[in-house]
């Protein structure tokens, strides 16, 4: 689920060309505000634009949080597609994807200070190229030269 801010319509590409695609719904708070219609249509054209899952059309909600307006449907809207991903098989997809991922932050985590420890060991002056020195660092690093 995204949260929305309070956007203009020459802010929608930008949004567009990344959060859009990985959200599953919108939200858009404080749609007491002016132009919230417009906005909504916005982005369900948006969201829906490069969804590849016919089987299913992300949604935008709208609620108004200080009056506890929407927040039922924005409910109902999160168990909808919590059964769905669980029916579809998504869900622990997701779920192993997510694991998948955190398993290998945590590993480059402990194997930073090793890696900063032989960069210094091994430049007096950082490279030009950072990849190719990260290439090097990490077959000199792992013995494999």
């Amino acid at each position: 689920i995204t949260s929305a801010p309070r956007s203009t319509q020459a802010e929608i590409p930008a949004m567009k060309a990344g959060l859009l695609e990985v959200s599953d719904n919108l939200v858009i708070n404080k749609a007491d505000c002016p132009g919230t219609e417009t906005l909504t249509m916005e982005m369900e054209g948006a969201v829906n634009a490069g969804n590849n899952d016919t089987s299913r059309q992300k949604h935008v909600c709208q609620t108004v949080a200080t009056e506890g307006k929407g927040i039922e449907e924005l409910a109902t809207t999160l168990s909808d597609l919590d059964v769905y991903l669980r029916q579809s098989g998504n869900f622990k997809k997701r779920r192993d994807a997510s694991r998948e991922l955190e398993i290998i932050d945590w590993a480059l985590e402990f194997i930073k200070p090793q890696l900063l420890k032989e960069l210094h060991r091994n430049y007096t002056t950082l490279p030009a190229e950072p990849r190719q020195a990260a290439a090097a660092l990490i077959k000199k690093a792992y013995n494999h030269e």
